[in-house]
């Protein structure tokens, strides 16, 4: 079906997206979609070279046959297969992984279908996302640089309730400072992200209130500082009368107060650090001041000393 320097292309582990060749106008995909399950389940010595192929097999798909490439996705139900290419010890078929999930995270407009391939995009992005914020966390360099990236797409692109509900959860889930800033981070992007009327009408909020109280509770550093710039991020996008609203539709009385306690709590906090912030600086600022009319008035008596000759 392939000619060998086609075979030579999908087994570059560096293959550029500018780079990946059309397919030509004979290609039975049927055939290929059978090619690529093969190649994704091969177990000789040397599979990862296989499995390399594949990965660019799907890098192609996506690239030229959408349609092909959603149906394949759907049909092979990949997300373990995938998961244990990221976690493979072979770096290069890790990294080639990496810049598929980043591809696939590009180019997806904000829609919202029922369709059998968007549900199984949702499913992708609950499953693999937490193992993308690990490795972005904790990967060597160049492995760790292609996370983010898949991870900047997702919030740039992924505007779905479920992409900010995983990412929140993973903050709960996992008891890491630098885990927690990664997660927020990509939360306040992917906010930012989001059409107005879309987050105004999210279906979700009652969830992602419930994880957020959780997170208040732990009453932890940098978690409690990071969710109270994330209300106030989400209140600044939609307007304080959408942000009371949603309050009042999805949180009960207690939720609600508390959730306003804790944002009035953390402006008491951050203007009384403020205002001891500028009592140091004024008494540093005095302390200089003493210094400097000091070191003046000995220069001048020293000056004088010289200028003044002694009496005989």
């Amino acid at each position: 079906m392939s000619s060998d320097l086609e075979e030579n292309e999908m087994s570059n582990s560096n293959l550029l997206y500018e780079n990946i060749p059309p397919f030509k106008e004979e290609t039975n995909y049927v055939e290929l979609m059978i090619i690529i399950k093969k190649l994704l389940r091969e177990t000789k010595e040397f599979e990862w070279i296989e499995h390399v192929k594949a990965i660019n097999y799907l890098r192609r798909l996506r690239k030229y046959k959408k349609e092909v490439f959603d149906r394949v996705m759907y049909d092979l139900n990949i997300f373990e297969i995938i998961l244990s290419y990221l976690n493979s010890v072979r770096t290069t078929l890790s990294k080639v992984t990496l810049v598929f999930i980043k591809e696939l995270f590009s180019e997806y407009e904000f829609e919202y279908n029922n369709n059998d391939e968007q549900i199984e995009l949702i499913k992708f992005i609950q499953f693999i996302t937490p193992k993308l914020i690990l490795k972005a966390n904790s990967e060597k360099s160049f492995l760790k640089d292609e996370a983010i990236n898949c991870l900047k797409n997702l919030s740039k692109n992924m505007t779905y309730g479920d992409t900010l509900i995983t990412l929140i959860k993973v903050c709960i889930n996992n008891n890491g400072n630098s885990i927690c800033e990664l997660c927020f981070n990509f939360i306040q992007e992917l906010l930012t992200n989001f059409d107005i009327n879309y987050l105004i009408y999210f279906d979700y909020w009652n969830e992602f209130f419930e994880i957020l109280i959780k997170i208040l509770k732990m009453k932890k550093e940098p978690y409690m500082k990071k969710s109270i710039l994330l209300i106030n991020s989400l209140e600044n996008l939609i307007g304080k009368d959408n942000f009371e609203n949603i309050l009042k539709n999805n949180c009960n009385e207690e939720e609600k107060n508390f959730i306003l306690k804790s944002i009035n709590n953390s402006y008491s906090k951050s203007y009384k650090l403020k205002k001891e912030k500028n009592k140091e600086n004024k008494i540093s600022d005095l302390i200089k001041e003493q210094r400097n009319q000091f070191k003046k008035q000995s220069s001048q008596e020293i000056e004088i000393k010289v200028l003044v000759p002694k009496k005989n």
